[in-house]
This record gives C-alpha cells, structure tokens and sequence, in this order.
C-alpha cells in the first residue's frame, strides 16, 4: 500500500480524499453566485451546534454574497458522548475558509428554528446538554437570534 505524503504546513485539509475540496469549491461558487437568495447552509449532522459567515474560501471571494454555514444542532446525542471524544478531532473552522463566528461552534445537543419571509431569514438557536435535565428542553429560549438579509 502506497503511504500518503503529508499535506502543506497549514492544510488542515489535506487528508480529505481526492475531489472532496474541489467539490466543496464547486458548492461554495454555487452558493456565491445567486443573485436573488442568500447563500445559506444547514447541517444537523456534525453533532454541534453554531453559525459562521464565510467570505473567501481558499481562493474563492465569497464577499459578495457570503455563506451562512449554520449547524441546527442534533437534540439527541447522549449516552457515550460527542464524536470528537472517540476521534480526538474537535469542530473548527478549517485554515483555508475565512469566516467571521456568529454563533461559537459548540458541541452540545440542539436544534435551531427558522422564520422564512420574502426578504429575510430569521434564525433562533437552541442549545441543551447533559447534566441538565430532559425536562429542560421544554422551556427553552434561544441563546441566539440573527437575521440574514436577502441580497441588494
């Protein structure tokens, strides 16, 4: 078996598998390049939860219309804890994205709620996690709400 050679200094993504960049370059340019619809992700699946605005990737210019990469947040995560415990790998923002935090990226059970108008989106996030109780989630409040506009 061929060894991989280790990536550049500073390319936390260098271990993906051949195309899974490129990939992510094709969407990220997709993303961008409406001109009616903000450009917005949503994953539940990273066991986490937080919202980041990326504005260049790698050398792709976002600006114009930034991606709003939100994770919902999973509800149900318990019992042996969070993903990055047995892998050693926590959530972060890679090296090649340039990407301002709305929300900390945080790894805690949750779920998020959007509000969709013709003009804006309003997002309130949600967050819960063991030792508190399961009753808790019942009652409670957003500790985040922002807005994204529509583009000009």
């Amino acid at each position: 078996m061929a060894r991989r050679a280790l990536p550049p200094q500073g390319d936390d993504k260098g271990y993906w598998q051949p195309g899974w960049f490129a990939q992510h370059q094709r969407l990220a340019a997709a993303l961008t390049a409406q001109k009616q619809r903000a450009a917005i992700t949503i994953s539940g699946d990273f066991h986490a939860s937080g919202a980041t605005r990326i504005t260049r990737s790698d050398q792709l210019d976002l600006s114009a219309n930034p991606i709003n990469a939100i994770l919902a947040g999973p509800i149900s995560t318990v019992g042996s804890g969070f993903p990055s415990e047995a892998r050693g790998a926590f959530p972060f923002t890679p090296a090649k994205l340039k990407a301002t935090e709305i929300n900390k990226l945080e790894e805690r059970n949750g779920f998020t709620l959007f509000d969709v108008y013709p003009e804006r989106i309003e997002v309130r996030q949600f967050r819960w996690r063991p030792p508190e109780p399961v009753a808790a989630i019942a009652s409670l409040k957003p500790y985040s709400t922002f807005t994204i506009q529509r583009p000009a």
